[in-house]
């Protein structure tokens, strides 16, 4: 019942893509152990994460931190170090 109730809170949405797109996506998917409807799927949703770390990014006043839902970004991803212009370290 938990993976019914899964179903009924995903959107369906309908690309157009062209051949060679698609056949990078498949090349992708491949190598990455999925299929294209999952490929695609990871996609969209590293790009919706990153999306909502760059919009929290730009509003400094909040002090809260997105919480992200899923566990495997947040072990795999690291935040990203801000870089400083005009120094360098001497080792």
């Amino acid at each position: 019942m938990a993976e019914k109730d899964k179903i009924s809170k995903t959107t369906s949405i309908t690309i157009h893509l062209d051949e060679d797109e698609v056949e990078v996506l498949k090349r992708r998917a491949k190598s990455n152990l999925m299929t294209v409807r999952e490929q695609v799927r990871d996609i969209i949703r590293r790009s919706c994460a990153a999306s909502k770390r760059r919009y929290m990014n730009k509003d400094k006043n909040k002090k809260s931190k997105i919480k992200i839902k899923d566990d495997l970004i947040k072990v795999f991803s690291r935040p990203r170090k801000s870089k400083v212009k005009g120094k360098k370290n001497n080792l």
